[in-house]
């Protein structure tokens, strides 16, 4: 930026030393104690600081050119110095030095003031600094010429340092989030942005939804994410606007968004009552209105159930008499409630209204329905029963296709398709265009599941979980020094692991053997560590070769949401 503020410190330092006496400025905001980082002192021959307040020439001879100098640079990024004061006092009535003052950090480039224009007291010698955007200023004493006893002292103080702000506040990344349907926001937005400035004069940052209250979160973190909730306010479009404030003279930094709200529903529609026909009866209804600031009427959905059917077409082909209601839904997803249900009839052809043919077999189901002859689970169609029965490892999933189609047997598009269990929806999906859907659907217990769609009946598939369980066996020879039959025997070692460890540890394993077409227990019961990992040994005390198959198994408990399950069986031959 081009354009400066100023603010005015008032200092008051010694040689090596700072400190801050005052602030003072037109604007608001306050500056941090500076302290003695900012301030930098340096001796050369002749000289030494042998107090914090004062430079001493001790008794002596001292060359000329010897010098003291100290400086003080802005310590705040995006800022200069535009001017400052130097008060130098000495104690004594002659002495042959002259003092430097300017813009650099060894006091050059200003102005030198002779010895003879140095008074000693209390009040001193001022002199003005004009830094004109430098970023340090200094002052240094310097010796003139040969100077003998007795010994001198001069005091240096810096004040009134005059600071450019080159730097006022930003603001960017203004993000807005919450629930929102084709651009209209429905409930509480998230609001995210950053905020920055320099360390000089700093302001607050916050951000406000129209004419609404604002939130202010103070001087927060340069470019950190800040993230607060707010109410969107009344329905219709709404700027939201985060900001920082400024100080010193700059102009507050803004940032907005335009967002439209709506959360109300629109006005419930009546469904009209027809004239009953020998045929299809197309259903129309009265008018919806979503209020002068809402988002608008998108669509109005028939059922002929209370909601659970909800009609593709508005039209009514099977003969029999219906209870039709209506709702209207805005472009922002609101729903407005169902109408009250109006009855419809359509006659069947060359019959009188509400009777039905006696081959029809009663009124077909007029909703969404699965079609169990288009419908599958992993290839498989379901039994007479409209069951599936599925035996599956844990942490496998399950494909589900089908078809849907409503009482006129037309596809039936954008219908919800869900899998649930007792504890809840496990998978859901909706119909393409033409009433087709696919479904992955995740398992991890042993469930019966519920296949729906939104209209349609409840098809039911059982599936059995297992473990997943593996086996490892190896051989290990241990050496015996107790008198035995043999010197030498063989240890067979068993490890693996089992899934889902999180639910399975703790359990029982059971090692088995074969003997002929039966498993026996070896008796070596081990259990599954907190990681799903076992391990046990199993000790051969007959000599000569054996051969072994083993298997490991866990067996279904009270509790557990699995059926048992064994491991392959490893064949183990020892020589």
């Amino acid at each position: 930026m081009t354009t400066s503020h100023r603010t005015i410190i008032c200092l008051a330092a010694t040689l090596g030393v700072a400190t801050i006496a005052a602030v003072a400025s037109a604007a608001s905001g306050a500056l941090d104690d500076l302290g003695s980082q900012a301030w930098q002192s340096a001796t050369t021959s002749g000289f030494a600081i042998s107090s914090p307040t004062m430079i001493t020439a001790p008794a002596g001879t001292y060359s000329s050119g010897s010098r003291a100098g100290m400086s003080w640079c802005t310590p705040y990024a995006q800022s200069s110095i535009q001017s400052a004061l130097v008060t130098a006092t000495r104690n004594q009535a002659a002495s042959p030095v002259a003092l430097t003052t300017g813009p650099n950090p060894d006091g050059s480039g200003g102005t030198s003031t002779p010895d003879t224009a140095l008074t000693s007291g209390v009040s001193g010698t001022t002199v003005p600094i004009t830094a004109s955007g430098s970023a340090c200023v200094g002052a240094a004493i310097i010796q003139q010429s040969i100077a003998t006893s007795p010994a001198r002292s001069w005091t240096l103080k810096l004040g009134d340092v005059v600071l450019n702000d080159l730097e006022g506040p930003a603001v960017s990344g203004l993000i807005v989030g919450g629930p929102h349907t084709n651009g209209w926001y429905t409930g509480p937005v998230t609001i995210e942005w950053q905020a920055s400035d320099n360390a000089l004069l700093r302001g607050t940052t916050g951000v406000q939804i129209s004419a609404g209250p604002s939130v202010d979160l103070g001087d927060a973190p340069d470019n950190t994410t800040l993230v607060t909730t707010l109410d969107p306010g009344a329905d219709g479009p709404h700027i939201i606007t985060a900001y920082r404030t400024g100080a010193g003279g700059w102009a507050t930094a803004t940032t907005d968004m335009s967002i439209n709200v709506d959360r109300t529903a629109p006005s419930v529609p009546q469904v009209l009552v027809q004239p009953s026909s020998a045929g299809p009866v197309s259903i129309t209804t009265s008018g919806s209105s979503d209020g002068a600031t809402g988002s608008g009427v998108a669509r109005i959905d028939l059922s002929i159930d209370g909601g659970l059917t909800v009609l593709a077409y508005p039209v009514l082909s099977f003969p029999g008499t219906y209870e039709v209601e209506a709702r209207a839904v805005d472009v922002a997803g609101n729903r407005s409630a169902w109408s009250a249900p109006t009855t419809l009839t359509v006659a069947p052809l060359g019959g009188s209204p509400g009777s039905t043919p006696a081959s029809a077999g009663g009124r077909p189901d007029p909703g969404a329905v699965l079609h169990l002859a288009g419908t599958t689970v992993d290839g498989h169609i379901p039994n007479a029963n409209a069951t599936w029965s599925l035996t599956h490892t844990y942490g496998s999933r399950f494909l589900v296709t089908g078809t849907i189609a409503d009482a006129l047997g037309v596809g039936a598009p954008q219908t919800p398709v869900l899998i649930s269990d007792l504890n809840g929806i496990l998978a859901t999906t909706t119909t393409d265009l033409g009433g087709h859907f696919s479904l992955i659907v995740p398992v991890r217990r042993s469930s019966d599941l519920t296949l729906s769609a939104t209209g349609g009946g409840l098809l039911t598939v059982s599936v059995t979980m297992r473990p997943v369980i593996t086996l490892t066996a190896r051989e290990q020879r241990a050496i015996h020094h107790a008198p035995l039959p043999l010197a030498r025997h063989r240890t067979i070692v068993l490890s693996g692991t089992v899934q889902p460890a999180a639910i399975l540890a703790g359990q029982s394993l059971a090692l088995e053997y074969r003997l002929g077409r039966n498993w026996l227990p070896l008796g070596l019961p081990t259990t599954i560590a907190a990681n799903g990992s076992w391990r046990t040994s199993y000790p051969l005390t007959r000599p000569g070769r054996a051969v072994i198959t083993v298997r490991v198994a866990i067996r279904s408990a009270p509790g557990l949401p699995f059926a048992g399950a064994v491991s392959p069986a490893v064949r183990v031959a020892v020589h």
